[in-house]
């Protein structure tokens, strides 16, 4: 079993977290992507602040592949685990509103119900 509180993405740490039954695992290749149904079992999805992963990637680009790491440990807190898996960036901005770094000059998402500027991991890129 993982220890949850031990898991960062690219050396975040995540600010929630929740078990859900989205996917199964997939056959493919690292950085090759295909939409999966659920398979019954739980999966762990983790939050994370986005700008906290915007600052964590650094510059990047539209049509950029990062590898993103999530690294922790077991909960005998001893045995290490890691997984890699590829996001591809996708400018999703007015041409206008680009500063040149890759990322938005200002976060435009419309608060709702309590919910702050921040995104979560299923969530990335909508706006």
């Amino acid at each position: 079993m993982v220890d949850v509180n031990t898991l960062t993405l690219n050396g975040v740490v995540h600010k929630q977290y929740r078990y859900k039954d989205l996917t199964c695992p997939t056959v493919l290749s690292l950085c090759d992507c295909e939409a999966l149904e659920a398979d019954t079992f739980e999966d762990l999805v983790l939050y994370f602040k986005k700008k906290d992963i915007v600052n964590a990637l650094g510059d990047v680009h539209d049509g950029d592949e990062i590898l993103l790491t999530l690294i922790g440990k077991l909960i005998d807190g001893v045995t290490e685990i890691e997984g890699s898996d590829c996001v591809l960036i996708v400018d999703k901005r007015d041409d206008n509103s680009s500063d040149g770094s890759g990322h938005k000059k200002k976060w435009k998402k419309k608060r709702r119900h309590g919910y702050d500027d921040d995104s979560s991991s299923d969530d990335w890129g909508k706006e």
